[in-house]
C-alpha cells in the first residue's frame, strides 16, 4: 500500500447520492486537518451509471483493475429500487472477498449490505441495513446476526450502515477509529453535523455538546483535553494554554460550555473509557490509565458517581 490510505466507493446502478456523498464529504474534509486519503470511485464497468436520482456518474475505474491492500477502505453505498436478488455478479464476489482477504476494511450502507452478504462476508457476523429492508437482510444472509435499531454495526473489520444520513455517522466513526475523536470532531464541526460516538440510535456526543461558543481560548483548552485524557494538568497549566489567569479561564469555561473544567474532563474520560471498553484486549486498568485515572477500581468508582452526568451521552 502506498503511503496514502484508499478509498474504494464501489458503485452499482441505481446508487443512493446520499450513501455516497455523506462518507465522500467525510473523508475529503479531512484534508485540511493534515490527513490525506486517495478517493477512488469504480464499478464493474467503465461505462456510465445512472444514480437513483437521475445524476449520471462516468469515468469509473474499472474493478478488475484496483486492488485494495491492508489499512485502505472499501465503500459500498446502496442502490436503490433494484432486485436485491441479483445485486452482485460473482465478479464483484470475489473482488470483495480479496479485498477482505488483503485486510481492507470493507463498509456497506443502506442496501449495500446485500452485496456484502452474497459475498458471504456477513455469515457469522452482526449486520443491519435500512431499517425498511431488514426482514430481507435476514432472508438474504440467514447466517448473520441483524441488528434492529443501530445507525450502523461493526464486527471487525465489516461495517454495515442503515444509508442514507447515518453513513455520515459511520465514516466519522471510521475517522475516529483510525485518527482520533479530536480529528473527527473537526471533521463533523466543519459539516456542521451532529458526532455520534457508536452505531446505538440513541447516543449522543459530549465530543460536540459543548463546542457551541467562540471563544478561542477555551476551544484550545478542550482540544488539548480532548488529546491528552490521560495527562492530569492543572487549571494554571490549562490557562497557558488560553493565554489568560487561571481565574479567568475558570470563569470564562464555565460561560462558554456551562459546564467547569474538572466535570468536562470526567465526561470526555467517561466516554472515552466506553469507547475503549469494546476492546476486548484491553484490561480495566489498560482502559483506566489511558483515561488518567489510577486503576479500574478508580475508574468504575467515577462511573457510578457520575451516572446523572453521563446519561444520554456515550
Amino acid at each position: 500500500m502506498s503511503g496514502v490510505p484508499q478509498v474504494f466507493f464501489v458503485l452499482l446502478d441505481q446508487v443512493d447520492l446520499l450513501d455516497l456523498a455523506g462518507p465522500v464529504e467525510v473523508f475529503n474534509s479531512a484534508r485540511p486537518f493534515g490527513v490525506q486519503y486517495s478517493l477512488r470511485y469504480c464499478g464493474e464497468t467503465e461505462r456510465c451509471l445512472r444514480s437513483s436520482s437521475g445524476l449520471t456518474l462516468c469515468d469509473l475505474e474499472p474493478l478488475r483493475s484496483v486492488r485494495p491492500s491492508s489499512g485502505d477502505i472499501v465503500f459500498v453505498p446502496g442502490p436503490v429500487g433494484r432486485d436485491l436478488k441479483n445485486l452482485t455478479s460473482a465478479s464483484l464476489k470475489s473482488w470483495l472477498a480479496r479485498a477482505y482477504g488483503c485486510g481492507a476494511t470493507i463498509c456497506s450502507s443502506s442496501t449495500g449490505a446485500f452485496t456484502l452478504a452474497a459475498a458471504g462476508l456477513l455469515d457469522g457476523r452482526h449486520s443491519t441495513t435500512h431499517w425498511t429492508r431488514l426482514p430481507d437482510l435476514r432472508k438474504a444472509a440467514p447466517k448473520s446476526i441483524v441488528e434492529d435499531a443501530a445507525l450502523f454495526v461493526q464486527d471487525g473489520n465489516i461495517f454495515t450502515g442503515g444509508g442514507v444520513i447515518s453513513s455520515v455517522d459511520l465514516a466519522l466513526f471510521i475517522l475516529e477509529t483510525q485518527h482520533g475523536p479530536l480529528l473527527a470532531t473537526k471533521v463533523a464541526q466543519d459539516l456542521i453535523v451532529h458526532l455520534r460516538r457508536s452505531g446505538e440510535q440513541s447516543q449522543s456526543s459530549v465530543y460536540l455538546s459543548y463546542r457551541d461558543h467562540f471563544r478561542a481560548g477555551v476551544h484550545r483548552v478542550q482540544d488539548w483535553i480532548i488529546q491528552n485524557p490521560f495527562r492530569r494538568a492543572t487549571v494554571s497549566q490549562l490557562a497557558e494554554i488560553a493565554g489568560i489567569s487561571p481565574r479567568h479561564l475558570s470563569r470564562v469555561f464555565k460561560a462558554a460550555t456551562g459546564v467547569t473544567i474538572g466535570r468536562y474532563r470526567t465526561l470526555l474520560r467517561l466516554a472515552r473509557s466506553k469507547t475503549l471498553s469494546s476492546n476486548p484486549e484491553l484490561t480495566q486498568n489498560a482502559i483506566a490509565e489511558e483515561c488518567g485515572y489510577q486503576d479500574g477500581r478508580q475508574l468504575r468508582r467515577i462511573h457510578r458517581a457520575s451516572r446523572y452526568l453521563v446519561s444520554g451521552v456515550a
